[in-house]
């Protein structure tokens, strides 16, 4: 029976190899420089070639990503290298909270009211509200298709990879902004969610305890999906991508093999 099903085993692998190449699956086929059409995947990098919006939030304990999920910052990646940061809801704005007012208030958008939206209506309902005071800031309704922000801030930015303790595989991937010589916002990628009838790509950040509210927090990044990134997985640059900071450091790596010694 055993020798059967092998002998059928063998047969289905003859007729894929004949059909689609049996065993071939690890091989690269990269289009575009980062896209591998022969395993699905996408490089960080090709995500940021064309203007994007990255949503940022905080996940609390074990909740889950949904049309609740409050949207701290957005930030407008350009394909000149430069980013504009809008600051949304109170508290982004307010780090010390006199009056004893929640974490997050009105002006602060869901991701179920962003879904709703394209991504040039995002930009031009963008309202500034920050020359309010706390107590009016707290206060203000924000007005039926406004998003209110308290801080925008326009700087350059570079991609960056972290890497384990080895520094020889990669942890996390994320941004050189300004003048900065250490990664911000460090993210990998965890698979895509549909909020309405939008996709995104869903980036989680390291999880780390709450010292102030106590329990455990994660950070998140969210970029929607275009035709191109649906159903695929995007995954880490490499070190020595030309342009992209390893560990704060641009250059490309070198071999440190003590093994190799010059005569």
């Amino acid at each position: 029976m055993k020798k059967r099903i092998f002998s059928v085993l063998a047969i289905m692998c003859s007729m894929m190899l004949i059909m689609t190449g049996c065993g071939r699956a690890n091989e690269t086929d990269v289009n575009d420089g980062g896209i591998n059409a022969q395993d699905n995947t996408i490089k960080f990098s090709e995500l940021f070639k064309k203007d994007v919006i990255a949503y940022f939030g905080t996940l609390k304990d074990d909740e889950i990503v949904g049309k609740d999920q409050k949207i701290k910052e957005l930030y407008f990646f350009h394909s000149d290298s430069s980013v504009t940061g809008y600051y949304l809801g109170y508290s982004s704005c307010s780090y010390t909270n006199k009056v004893g007012f929640p974490t997050i208030v009105n002006g602060t958008p869901t991701l179920g009211e962003l879904a709703k939206m394209k991504n040039n209506q995002i930009e031009q309902s963008l309202i500034y509200a920050g020359n309010l005071s706390d107590e009016e800031y707290y206060m203000y309704q924000a007005l039926e298709g406004e998003i209110s922000y308290c801080y925008k801030d326009v700087k350059t930015y570079s991609l960056g990879l972290v890497t384990d303790e080895t520094g020889n595989n990669v942890s996390y991937e994320g941004f050189i902004i300004g003048e900065r010589n250490e990664t911000w916002s460090e993210v990998y990628y965890a698979g895509h969610i549909q909020v309405y009838g939008s996709s995104y790509m869903l980036f989680q950040g390291e999880t780390v305890k709450d010292t102030t509210h106590g329990g455990y927090r994660t950070s998140i990044m969210l970029i929607r999906d275009t035709e191109e990134t649906k159903e695929k997985e995007i995954v880490f640059d490499d070190i020595g991508t030309e342009g992209i900071y390893v560990d704060g450091e641009l250059g490309v790596t070198q071999d440190y093999d003590d093994s190799v010694t010059e005569g």
